[in-house]
């Protein structure tokens, strides 16, 4: 008796573990369909990022190279003015 309880216990539990087995296998393809689509939304925002820091760096280094031209011009302009009262 106790033989044919157990048989239908188990009968009983294989479509159980299955369930569950699928269930776990779904969650984890869910989980796994979230992080990735974290992680390219991730990645799109650092390379917007990127691109913007690197148009600001590209944008300062004109400005210096600017910069420094009009500091050259100006030293140019100060020692002519300059020389003419030697």
């Amino acid at each position: 008796m106790s033989l044919l309880i157990h048989i239908v216990i188990v009968q009983q539990m294989i479509p159980l573990t299955f369930f569950l087995s699928h269930h776990r296998l779904s969650t984890f393809e869910d989980n796994l369909t979230e992080a990735t689509n974290k992680e390219n939304t991730a990645k799109e925002t650092y390379d917007k990022l990127m691109e913007e820091k690197n148009a600001q760096k590209e944008s300062t280094e004109q400005a210096l190279i600017d910069m420094s031209k009009e500091g050259e011009t100006f030293a140019c302009l100060l020692f002519c003015c300059c020389a003419r009262f030697i």
